[in-house]
């Protein structure tokens, strides 16, 4: 979840770094084919998933449709077309049993019936489907809102996939109004296409956005020289005579750090041996504010220039670089100290 707030000249100031949940739809379709796997059997299942793709995905089409029309007050089963591949995997896997009577030898026979190559599903299962992501999806959300920056926040957009069903919008309303200042949540026409809509007009309109949020701390790899009071003896490396500690994480910008559009953090690299050809910039992210090395389990690369050093020499080498921030890429220039030459790349910011 992004907090924005309205600027007035109608530009958004981004708020807060932004995040999310591991639950969603998918989270609800994993629900819906565990329950298979309850009723019909794993190895059942599994067949089915590795064996009739295509009807995997009629399945999950089918389930789709079915979940924008479910809502909290439903009284009627839930019905969706049983595959002919499921039924031929699962009289195959349980020796000639029809899917119906391994439905009825199931706990869940209450529940879940077969009738005119039907399933109907009790509606109290299905709303169970929701129940999970959307305690989580709202307890994202009351996260955010607790902190100091939101505590005026009373509107809520609600967009993708999960936006669109009547289910969702009541459990969230339900949630929300009663524990936070959300006094209006608004769910705009199509929002499984709203976000793919705002990406495009982002495009036509980059300036829009005021100002982001970092989400990460981006660093470059450096080496640094040994300190044996501060550094572990195992990274220890010795070129030319002198001790060096390798994988160094630098941090240019930290996460939660605000960029507004074209903020400039700086930085530089030197060479560290005599006629070297090569400097290499390594950009790494992070989510953790201050990691140390580059190749610790949090940290991750985003990016790598080879920067062709241009008549090397004896002497050291330095460039600078310009770490551009604030729109959907890093950008990079580089300026080599010694010829005054510039060079401009670019990264995919993350955004996960």
């Amino acid at each position: 979840m992004v907090f924005h707030t309205r600027q007035p000249d109608g530009r958004l100031k981004e708020m807060n770094k932004g995040g999310g949940c591991l639950v969603g739809s998918g989270h609800v379709d994993n629900a819906f084919l565990q329950l298979l796997v309850r009723v019909l059997g794993a190895p059942a299942v599994r067949e089915f998933l590795d064996t009739c793709k295509v009807e995997v995905l009629e399945l999950m089409r089918a389930f789709e449709a079915c979940k924008h029309f479910i809502t909290a007050a439903q009284d009627a089963p839930v019905t969706v077309l049983v595959p002919v591949g499921l039924e031929r995997v699962c009289r195959k896997v349980h020796r000639g049993e029809s899917m119906a009577t391994i439905v009825q030898k199931s706990m869940y026979r209450e529940k879940v019936k077969i009738m005119d190559n039907m399933f109907h599903f009790d509606p109290s299962i299905c709303k169970d489907f929701f129940r999970a992501a959307c305690a989580e999806i709202a307890r994202s959300i009351r996260n955010v809102l607790t902190e100091k920056i939101a505590k005026d926040c009373n509107t809520l957009i609600l967009v993708g996939g999960m936006a669109g069903s009547t289910i969702v919008q009541d459990f969230i309303k339900q949630e929300l109004e009663s524990h936070t200042n959300i006094t209006r949540i608004i769910v705009p026409p199509e929002p499984e296409l709203a976000m793919m809509k705002g990406a495009v007009m982002f495009g036509h309109q980059p300036r829009s956005i005021f100002q982001r949020v970092i989400r990460y701390t981006y660093g470059l790899r450096k080496a640094k020289l040994f300190n044996p009071d501060v550094h572990p003896d195992d990274r220890m490396v010795s070129l030319h005579g002198i001790d060096f500690i390798t994988d160094v994480f630098c941090p240019f910008i930290s996460a939660g750090s605000r960029a507004p559009v074209g903020f400039m953090s700086y930085d530089s690299l030197t060479s560290i041996e005599p006629f070297q050809k090569v400097i290499e910039i390594d950009v790494y992210f992070s989510r953790e504010l201050n990691p140390l090395y580059v190749n610790d389990k949090n940290c991750a690369l985003l990016g790598k220039i080879e920067y062709q050093i241009p008549t090397p020499s004896k002497e050291e080498r330095t460039i600078y670089i310009e770490f551009i921030f604030g729109d959907t890429e890093l950008f990079i220039n580089i300026t080599d100290r010694k010829t005054a030459s510039k060079f401009k790349n670019s990264f995919p910011e993350i955004e996960k």
